[in-house]
C-alpha cells in the first residue's frame, strides 16, 4: 500500500553545509506492507539555508520494536541518503590542487567512509599514502621504510611519521585480516591524511602561486 503526504519539515544532514540543518520535506512517499509491518518511506529534502536538494530513504521495522517507557516503544530505522553525508567532515577546498592519481584514491577512501564500507575505506586510507609515496618518488620494500623515507626527505615531520605509520596499522588490519574499522579511527585517519595532502600539495602551491 502506497501513499504521499506532506511531513513536517526536520533536522537532516544537508549535502553542502556538512552538519545537520533544518529541510524542508518537499514530497514523502509512503510504502506499508501489513504483512510483515514495515514502513518504507522515501522522501525530497530541501536545506533550508543553501536550499541544497537531496533525497532520503527510511525504513521503519515496526516487527523489532520495542518498549522503551510505560507507554512508550522504539521503532528502529535504517536511514539511507542519497548522496551520502559525512556529518562533520568538509571535504578540501583545492582538492584540484592534488595530483590525479592521489585525489582519485583520496576520493574513494572518502565515499567509502560515507557509505560506511569500513574495510574498503581502511585499504584506501593506506593506499592514499602509497599513492603519495609513488608520486614524490620515495622508494622502500615495504610502507613502513617509505614513509620514513617521506620524512627523511623533509616533505612531513617525524611526528606526522608516527601518525602514518597508524593508518599503515590500520590499512594493514583491513587487508590482511579483514578487519572491519572503527569508525571513530577512520575519521582520526582521514584528518591525518587530509593534513598531509595540504601540507604537501596544496600550501605549496599556493605559496608559488
Amino acid at each position: 500500500m502506497a501513499s504521499t503526504k506532506k511531513i513536517k519539515d526536520e533536522w537532516h544532514p544537508c549535502v553542502s553545509c556538512d552538519r545537520k540543518t533544518h529541510h524542508e520535506v518537499l514530497h514523502a512517499h509512503v510504502r506499508s506492507e501489513y504483512e510483515y509491518r514495515v514502513d518504507v518511506i522515501h522522501q525530497m529534502l530541501k536545506c533550508r539555508g543553501c536550499h541544497a536538494v537531496s533525497f532520503r530513504k527510511i525504513v521503519r521495522d515496526f516487527e523489532s520494536a520495542y518498549p522503551i517507557d510505560e507507554d512508550d516503544w522504539h521503532v528502529p530505522e535504517d536511514i539511507t541518503n542519497y548522496p551520502s553525508v559525512l556529518e562533520g567532515h568538509t571535504e578540501l577546498a583545492d582538492i584540484h590542487e592534488v595530483p590525479p592519481t592521489v585525489r582519485d584514491i583520496y576520493t574513494q577512501s572518502v565515499q567509502a567512509i560515507k557509505e560506511q564500507s569500513n574495510t574498503l575505506a581502511g585499504i584506501g586510507l593506506r593506499a592514499t599514502i602509497e599513492a603519495i609515496c609513488n608520486e614524490q618518488s620515495i622508494t622502500g620494500r615495504t610502507l613502513d621504510k617509505r614513509i620514513d623515507g617521506l620524512s627523511k626527505v623533509g616533505l612531513i615531520s617525524q611526528k606526522d611519521a608516527e601518525r602514518l605509520h597508524a593508518i599503515r596499522f590500520l590499512g594493514n588490519d583491513a587487508v590482511h585480516e579483514i578487519k572491519r574499522a572503527d569508525p571513530r579511527n577512520l575519521m582520526i585517519a582521514l584528518r591525518i591524511i587530509e593534513h598531509l595532502l595540504v601540507n604537501i600539495y596544496i600550501l605549496d602551491n599556493e605559496a608559488d602561486g
